[in-house]
């Protein structure tokens, strides 16, 4: 079999906004447009220069000049805002649409969950539609009938395997339709945000299941606006912004650019349950410009390491200078989970004025944290309790060169103290 499971060479896809039906003559007129356009232009490299050419009234690009290549075991995480393409990318790999341009090889079996419900027929039970879907993803009814007992294990339906799945909570939907995706060892795994609808535990056994369908040499491809989930599984990642790829490679700098790229930043990062509190006066303009994590005498791309020092720089952007401000950081895990948190007020540090361009340092003498990947969170505020409104969302990668177990790691050192020479 070729090295490649999946080629995308320059695709482009595109919408129409709402149902209306152009009339024959508009039809025509488009397709002299576009032949027209194809004897003008050709269609190679950059085509930005093709402009609007082949687009009627009411259309527009969802995708555009898409070019990847995935290899057996490879992980690719998506990323990127609301419409900006990823669910549709997914079904254009899987077949349900057609590229306008460009074209899509895939080689082998694919596996795909990018639609709660996807596939099966409401009225049908969890046993009958357990054999539609595994057939839809071309298992043989042999090879169905040797993982049913595990595909149902692992939904957790096997009290409900004879209802119709039209009583099935959203939960459950994910769960039957992760379970056969998964258990058909495909050659390509395409997985979307649908598993957001799944509980923690859930989440968890997906990642668990994701990463042994990776062991196997099955490929991977993740859309998810979880970025936690996406740093801490995939090893390449591409952010997509208005149907383009911005930024692709490394998934810590991919996650920096689906940050910046954010026209509204603070929908981002705002936190289920916080309440938002307005800015004072003085706060109008203000906001956080950068946030620099690294170890003293290191360059930034080289992450945190673990037992080392640590230093966080927050950069302020103001027009004017603002009185009396409050600047927190928050380290979050892979989960979401709060590790440790704290802001100038806490820590007694109480700033006068902050002018355009001010760094405030948080200086760590020794970092905890084991391997892994991490989020920041760096707020500004006119009020004491922080993070109100959020303006950073960083992620920071955490290497660990020291032998240790548990989930942190203390500075310490041994001693010893033979008998008679004293006490401890």
């Amino acid at each position: 079999m070729p090295a490649h499971v999946l080629e995308i060479s320059g695709v482009w896809k595109k919408f129409r906004r709402g149902p209306r039906v152009h009339s024959l003559v508009e039809v025509l007129a488009g397709l002299s447009k576009s032949a027209k356009a194809e004897g003008t232009f050709r269609y190679t490299g950059d085509r930005s220069a093709v402009g609007d050419y082949g687009l009627r009234s009411g259309e527009f690009w969802v995708l555009k000049e898409i070019t990847q290549e995935l290899k057996k075991g490879d992980c690719l995480g998506v990323i990127g805002p609301n419409g900006a393409g990823k669910s549709t990318l997914l079904k254009l790999i899987c077949g349900i649409l057609r590229p306008d341009r460009g074209r899509i090889i895939t080689r082998g079996r694919i596996g795909a969950l990018i639609e709660l419900g996807a596939g099966m027929h409401p009225y049908l039970s969890a046993r009958e539609n357990i054999y539609i879907n595994a057939a839809i993803m071309g298992m043989s009814r042999r090879e169905t009938q040797a993982r049913f007992d595990s595909i149902v294990e692992f939904a957790g339906v096997g009290e409900f395997l004879d209802m119709p799945v039209k009583h099935y909570s959203s939960g459950m939907f994910v769960r039957l339709g992760f379970s056969v995706a998964a258990h058909c060892e495909p050659d390509l795994l395409l997985v979307d945000e649908v598993l957001a609808v799944g509980d923690a535990a859930f989440q968890v056994k997906c990642g668990e299941r994701m990463r042994k369908v990776l062991k196997s040499g099955c490929a991977l491809i993740v859309v998810s606006h979880d970025i936690s989930m996406i740093l801490n599984l995939v090893q390449y990642a591409i952010c997509l912004d208005k149907g383009r790829v911005v930024a692709h490679g490394d998934p810590v700098a991919c996650a920096d650019a689906y940050y910046h790229s954010s026209t509204r930043p603070q929908d981002a990062y705002q936190a289920v349950g916080e309440p938002t509190m307005g800015y004072g006066e003085d706060f109008a303009s203000a906001t956080i410009a950068e946030v620099i994590l690294n170890c003293p005498g290191m360059k930034s791309e080289a992450g945190l390491f673990t037992g080392e020092p640590a230093d966080c720089f927050v950069i302020v952007k103001t027009k004017k200078p603002i009185s009396n401000p409050v600047v927190g950081i928050m380290f979050q895990s892979a989960d979401g989970a709060s590790i440790f948190g704290t802001n100038t007020k806490l820590s007694g540090l109480d700033i006068p004025i902050l002018n355009d361009g001010d760094r405030i340092t948080l200086q760590l003498p020794s970092l905890p944290l084991p391997s892994g990947v991490y989020t920041v969170r760096a707020a500004l505020s006119d009020n004491f309790m922080l993070p109100h409104a959020p303006d950073r969302f960083v992620p920071v990668r955490v290497t660990s060169r020291k032998a240790f177990a548990g989930s942190s790691f203390w500075q310490h050192e041994w001693k010893i103290v033979r008998a008679g020479e004293g006490s401890a």
